[in-house]
């Protein structure tokens, strides 16, 4: 998304003929990437940032845990207390992660129903598009 922006933006700023030129090519650039990166609406990037919050603490927690549980017992005593702890904190993950995405698709449901009036930009209804299964 950032980068065939900045490349346009830098071409527009070489032909530009003041910094008011500059400036206006640069405010442009800045809203383009806003509003293709989909960093528009605040209730929308309020859901993906717990999602991709709880998706990083999973992915940085799961490997500590099994490493230090598998690292300095044999794999029968193991599998036992895999069985029982580690379920259960990946069953917290998920339903977390169930949550914050039942958030979005009805965040994004409530847009869908905007888009008759015109208002969703194109990037938001591709993704309504894709996510409508």
């Amino acid at each position: 998304v950032v980068e065939p922006n900045w490349q346009e933006m830098v071409n527009k700023c070489k032909a530009a003929v003041n910094v008011d030129e500059i400036m206006v090519q640069h405010t442009k650039f800045l809203d383009c990437c806003l509003v293709s990166c989909m960093l528009t609406n605040t209730r929308l990037f309020k859901i993906l940032s717990e999602i991709m919050t709880s998706c990083t603490i999973f992915a940085e927690w799961f490997p500590e845990t099994v490493s230090s549980r598998f690292g300095t017992r044999d794999r029968a005593s193991v599998a036992s207390l895999v069985a029982e702890t580690l379920q259960e904190t990946v069953a917290q993950f998920e339903r977390n992660f169930d949550q914050r995405l039942k958030e979005l698709l009805q965040q994004l449901n409530g847009i869908r129903a905007q888009d008759k009036m015109g208002s969703v930009d194109v990037q938001l209804k591709h993704l309504i598009q894709r996510l409508d299964f």
